[in-house]
Order: structure tokens, then C-alpha cells, then sequence
């Protein structure tokens, strides 16, 4: 018995690191072939396309992945423990903004992942809303079926809650290329953890997620206008 759960959460996180590389594999053909089909000339109307095309790919993706695992999903929201969970998030985020970041800013130098990452938002920037489908709807959505939904939910066959977090955490972390924020990441991730595992439905990590890229998007937007 013991044997088969190992081999079963073997097979498991082996479809999900498969299907992650694969789904890595045709982003980036889907990207290449948008690009040739418009001839690298964008405006806010192909670039929307090209966004929407990657959504629909996401969506797929996911549908996949909770094919895998009986992703935990509730359409019933409580709008208190919404809001509570809300105010907790970005009270949070504001202490980290104020201590952390101030610090971070003014020890380290951005590395080139962070400087190519700012690059690509300030060209985003110029189609908001490709850029809204993109890191609004989009991301969010992927991310958290797919770090929240399927991970975590793979490792808890086989580890505690405290080495699924941190292994999501980092997972969650790699998935956004920018070592400079890299504590930023960690936080969040652990917040949308235990939030997942206390109200047991993924999608009140998913809102939350919209929001937190909602709230960055519109601050940085404000701040460069």
C-alpha cells in the first residue's frame, strides 16, 4: 500500500514537471508564430489578440492540470472573509513596501533580470489593455491553479504543510525571473497559502492575486504618467 501511494505521487508530480515544461515549450512557439503572423508590429489591437490567444492557452493548461489533481474550487465567496483577507494582504504588503523594500533599494543594485523585467512593463504600458489581460486576469489565474491548486496539493501526499509552502514558495518565486524581489515573492506566496489551505478553495487566491496585480499595475501607471 505504502509502495503504491509512493509511486502514485511519483507519477503525479512527474505529470505536473512534464506538462509544466511542455506548456513552457508552446507559450513560447505560440509567441513566435504571433510574432511572425504580425510581423513583430504591434498595436492595441494585435498585441490585445496576442494576449487573449495566451489566455486562452493558460486556461487550457489549467484545465489540464485539474484533470491531474481534484483541484478544491468553490464558487461560493464569502465577501467578509474577502474583504478581511484583503485588508490583511495589503497592510502586509505596505509594511513590507516600507521596511524591506526601502532596505533592498538601498543595499542592492537591480540585476539584469529586474532591469529586463522593468523594461518589459514600461513597454507593456503602452497597451494597458493587453497589459490588464495579461497580469490581471491571466497570470494570476495560471499561477495559482498551477502553484496553489496542483503543487501544493501534489507535495501534501507526501510532505508537511510547512515543506509544501516553502517548496511552492520557491516554485512561485522562480516563476517570476526577478531575484531582486524575491523576498516580495516568498511573502505573497506564503499568504496565499495559508489562505488556500484555510478557506480551502483556491479562487479566493486567484482574486486576491487580481487585485495585488490590479493594485501594482495601476500604482505603477500613476507613477510614470
Amino acid at each position: 500500500m505504502q509502495k503504491y501511494k509512493e509511486r502514485e505521487f511519483i507519477l503525479k508530480l512527474g505529470k505536473f514537471v512534464t506538462s509544466f515544461i511542455i506548456y513552457l515549450l508552446v507559450y513560447s512557439l505560440a509567441g513566435l508564430f504571433l510574432d511572425i503572423l504580425f510581423n513583430n508590429e504591434y498595436d492595441q489591437v494585435t498585441y490585445a489578440i496576442r494576449r487573449i490567444f495566451q489566455l486562452i492557452l493558460n486556461i487550457a493548461y489549467v484545465s489540464y492540470v485539474a484533470s491531474i489533481i481534484k483541484i478544491k474550487i468553490s464558487y461560493k465567496i464569502n465577501p467578509l472573509k474577502l474583504i478581511l483577507y484583503t485588508i490583511v494582504l495589503f497592510a502586509l504588503i505596505f509594511i513590507y513596501e516600507t521596511t524591506v523594500d526601502v532596505f533592498i533599494d538601498k543595499v542592492f543594485t537591480p540585476d539584469a533580470a529586474s532591469q529586463s523585467r522593468g523594461s518589459s512593463i514600461q513597454a507593456l504600458l503602452q497597451y494597458p489593455v493587453a497589459f490588464f489581460i495579461q497580469a490581471c486576469i491571466s497570470a494570476p489565474l495560471l499561477e495559482e491553479f498551477l502553484v496553489r491548486g496542483a503543487l501544493y496539493e501534489i507535495l501534501r501526499e507526501k510532505l508537511s504543510v510547512a515543506w509544501s509552502i516553502a517548496i511552492t514558495g520557491i516554485f512561485f518565486t522562480i516563476m517570476h525571473f526577478d531575484s531582486i524581489n524575491s523576498l516580495f515573492y516568498i511573502m505573497i506566496s506564503i499568504i496565499f497559502s495559508l489562505i488556500y489551505i484555510k478557506t480551502n478553495n483556491i479562487l479566493y487566491c486567484v482574486i486576491l492575486h487580481m487585485f495585488v496585480n490590479a493594485f501594482s499595475l495601476i500604482s505603477y501607471y500613476l507613477g510614470n504618467i
